[in-house]
């Protein structure tokens, strides 16, 4: 007989992991959001992350260029940021867990299923 060697790397699992967590905590905020009726999520991020918050949730889109933040990209911890808007709805949500490949909710038991606190709930 002879042994089956898996094709991937030892770091795709770790990417793996990576997007499920991007995944699970952005569709508890999502999800968060849609509970209390917001239509829009609007919020800033490092511009590095662009690129994978547009994948996971496609509908987003940027509210401007990028602008500097902490001194700068030149500076030690600093860096470039800019402002996104993403709708709140079952669509966005169905993206963002498509992108985790997540079937159901995984962080808790709350309202939705999503371990959200009942002093914010």
């Amino acid at each position: 007989m002879h042994a089956v060697h898996s094709q991937t790397a030892p770091h795709d699992g770790r990417r793996t992991t990576k997007r499920k967590l991007e995944s699970e905590l952005f569709a508890a905020v999502v999800d968060f959001c849609m509970q209390r009726g917001f239509t829009f999520l609007q919020a800033v991020l490092d511009t590095s992350l662009l690129s994978t918050f547009l994948e996971m949730a496609p509908q987003s889109f940027a509210l401007g260029l990028s602008a500097p933040c902490g001194g700068g990209p030149d500076a030690p911890g600093g860096g470039n940021v800019m402002a996104v808007r993403c709708p709140v709805n079952e669509r966005t949500l169905r993206h963002v867990k498509d992108y985790g490949r997540l079937l159901t909710p995984q962080l808790g038991t709350c309202g939705s299923g999503f371990g959200i606190p009942d002093s914010i709930a």
